[in-house]
């Protein structure tokens, strides 16, 4: 496993739900969505378990819809609970990632 995939695993249910509480979406348009912002790496093989997991959580709500150019696509959308928790998600990213900035900054 490379580093950058190695810093995924940790970042990627913040990241997923991050782009849920934007818009409601589907799992193969969060693989784009993740890919436009740099994050090219993710499969569909590595969203849909977490997907399922948010889902089982109640973090997200799901809903079909028929799609113009393809089959019948599941939608997630945040819930309440998915929210707060996702806001928590980010707060300990932030913390952390802060704590890591201090100890890196000399070695640039």
């Amino acid at each position: 496993m490379d580093r950058g995939n190695q810093l995924l695993k940790g970042a990627l249910d913040m990241c997923l739900l991050s782009l849920i509480a934007e818009s409601p979406t589907y799992g193969y348009e969060m693989i784009r969505r993740l890919e436009e912002r740099g994050l090219r790496m993710v499969s569909e093989g590595s969203i849909y378990p977490r997907l399922a997991h948010f889902e089982a959580h109640g973090w997200v709500a799901t809903s079909k819809k028929v799609s113009s150019d393809g089959p019948v696509r599941k939608y997630y959308q945040l819930t309440a609970s998915g929210r707060r928790h996702v806001v928590g998600l980010v707060s300990d990213w932030q913390e952390f990632a802060n704590a890591v900035e201090l100890i890196v900054k000399e070695v640039r």
